[in-house]
């Protein structure tokens, strides 16, 4: 959830104090390879692209409304929403499942001329979309991995649900709240017989029905049951506190639920027949160590996959969206020393992303192999980000600089970064002493 909200907040904001801006020229924006439309071109500012707040937040189907008289930008997506004024360090986050609070910002939000930028990184850094910058296209793709995609849309129907359950929730209408809690914790998940995209959530005395849209969990109908036989209630129709439009089922359940107290845990399996009757199948406890029942396998015996709503098609085989390589545009630096150590890792980077083995150990402090681990076949970099220059320390003879990157490895993408820190070799020359 918050890393939804941490994407709405810095929608708002660029680097403070930054006012040398290089127009990056006429530029494309797609989603998920879609083109939108977009009035004013990026900008970059500290090796950084930034893209215009109202191309990006349209495309991502947010609003944004702006209030002159309170210098002050209300960003919008479902029933969740940010509010943050211009020379601010904070935003107040409302509509999630949590109670509205303030959330501190490493700037202050600010505009640039009549336009309020994006940096193009925090897509992916925090709403979870993979997003980058080719040539003069910006590229804006789903939140969820390939390897995640494969699973969720296409795997078996077991492991589809297991990772279904896992993911963050966003809310379509505003959040209904818990009312009752018991010493007995748990959590029921109710899938349709042959689904994994669309699932009832019964936690405490609050019922969720979630769908799968775009590649976010969204709760769509909420309401307040009985917790003391919250299941019993719901399946009888007995609730209360409705909010949003209730799911048409007809059908019957797998229902998985995990709950526990003390060192006891416990996940049990049942079918759910369309009249509504229960009937056991697995249950799996965990007493302090202590071990009965068998580990569920999140489906019904006998169960076929078979979903009732669209699935993407799988990506095209053979080619991949990730391409190694480094999109970051480094500025000049303050000084001769800090240019020639941002040429060093400009050198050591771009080596790295085309496993130049030579070219890599050239940058590298006494010309040493200790970072040849990095090269291996297994991992591809694409470097994205000028994340920081520390001051030069005269006490250590150091200059650091963070690099943001994705790295592929095993089929699955992450987002990370690495620190450079380079010194001077015996003969006076710049080199990268360590990676970390």
């Amino acid at each position: 959830m918050k890393r939804w909200i941490a994407l709405m907040v810095v929608l708002g904001i660029v680097a403070a104090g930054s006012n040398a801006y290089a127009k990056a020229g006429p530029f494309k924006l797609k989603v998920e390879g879609v083109p939108v439309n977009g009035d004013a071109a990026p900008i970059v500012s500290k090796g950084r692209v930034l893209i215009p707040l109202r191309a990006a937040s349209e495309a991502l189907g947010a609003n944004v409304a702006w209030d002159p008289k309170a210098n002050k930008v209300t960003v919008t997506k479902w029933a969740e929403s940010v509010e943050l004024t211009v020379g601010k360090k904070t935003a107040l986050v409302k509509g999630t499942s949590e109670p509205s609070y303030e959330t501190a910002l490493d700037v202050p939000v600010s505009r640039v001329g009549s336009r309020v930028y994006v940096p193009l990184r925090f897509l992916s850094q925090t709403f979870g979309y993979r997003a980058e910058w080719s040539g003069d296209t910006v590229n804006i793709r789903s939140p969820l991995s390939e390897s995640t995609q494969k699973i969720l849309y296409h795997g078996a129907l077991g492991e589809a649900r297991k990772l279904a359950m896992k993911m963050g929730v966003h809310y379509e209408h505003p959040a209904l709240k818990m009312t009752r809690f018991s010493e007995w914790w748990s959590e029921t998940y109710l899938f349709p017989e042959g689904e994994a995209l669309r699932y009832l959530k019964i936690e405490g005395d609050t019922v969720s029905w979630v769908e799968f849209k775009d590649g976010f969990a969204v709760v769509t109908w909420q309401a307040h049951v009985n917790e003391d036989d919250a299941l019993q209630q719901f399946l009888q129709s007995k609730w209360k506190d409705e909010v949003g439009t209730k799911p048409k089922l007809g059908k019957g359940y797998y229902s998985y639920s995990y709950g526990f107290a003390g060192v006891q845990r416990e996940q049990t399996e049942q079918k759910i027949d369309p009249q509504g009757q229960i009937a056991p199948i697995n249950s799996y406890i965990n007493t302090d160590g202590k071990i009965s029942g068998q580990p569920p396998i999140y489906q019904l015996p006998g169960e076929v996959r078979k979903e009732a709503v669209a699935l993407p098609k799988p990506s095209p085989s053979g080619a991949p969206s990730f391409k190694p390589g480094v999109s970051i545009v480094f500025p000049k630096g303050k000084d001769a020393d800090e240019e020639t150590v941002l040429q060093l890792v400009k050198k050591n980077i771009e080596a790295l992303a085309a496993r130049d083995k030579e070219a890599f150990r050239a940058t590298i402090l006494n010309g040493g192999d200790y970072f040849d681990f990095l090269l291996e076949e297994s991992v591809s970099f694409r470097f994205t980000d000028l994340e920081a220059i520390e001051p030069y320390d005269p006490e250590t003879k150091r200059l650091n600089v963070r690099i943001g990157f994705d790295e592929r490895k095993d089929g699955t993408v992450r987002h990370s970064s690495y620190i450079f820190t380079a010194i001077k070799d015996k003969a006076g020359e710049w080199k990268i002493a360590s990676i970390d």
